[in-house]
């Protein structure tokens, strides 16, 4: 807010639009002191008739080793200090939201697998531990190539513990 300038006392509106239509929009009234905005909006749930919500949220101002000052969000439920409000019939932080990360619903954890293809791509290789490992770019220092051998052979090494616990699981099921 503070990069689009609607951090100042008053009235702001913000709409969003899908092909030039718009779809939404809300008003935020910010307090004289930048210390609490209310946001005004119209919200309805699967059909039901629409609902007029002015939902008051505190701001709180903290002063960064660098200078400046930083605005947050007081989460009207928690009461805790939070950067992002997500937007549901309320607007709430994360947690009080329930919300998840899509990597939570993964069947087994794959971010060393992630991290290791981002790494081969990075070196300018190919993601996938079927391609070599690629060599070491010009002007990057032989530790941190070396680190991030490691972390994909650490990766790699994970994925065939993975691979070989599962056949296992389906050889014993199977007794095969």
């Amino acid at each position: 807010m503070k990069r689009t300038d609607c951090l100042r006392p008053g009235l702001v509106s913000i709409s969003w639009k899908r092909r030039g239509e718009s779809v939404a929009s809300i008003r935020l009234l910010f307090s004289d002191e930048l210390d609490r905005v209310t946001l005004i909006y119209r919200s309805r749930s699967r059909g039901d008739e629409w609902e007029d919500i002015r939902d008051p949220i505190l701001l709180d101002l903290t002063k960064p080793n660098f200078g400046g000052v930083r605005h947050w969000f007081i989460c009207p439920d928690c009461q805790k200090r939070r950067k992002v409000l997500y937007g549901r019939r309320l607007y709430r932080c994360r947690e009080c939201q329930r919300l998840t990360y899509a990597s939570q619903y993964d069947p087994f954890p794959q971010h060393p697998w992630k991290r290791a293809h981002e790494v081969r791509e990075r070196l300018g290789g190919q993601a996938g531990f079927s391609n070599p490992f690629p060599p070491k770019p010009k002007g990057m220092h032989w530790k941190t190539y070396w680190r991030l051998q490691e972390e994909d052979w650490r990766a790699e090494d994970l994925l065939c513990h993975v691979m070989n616990d599962h056949l296992l699981g389906i050889r014993k099921r199977y007794k095969v």
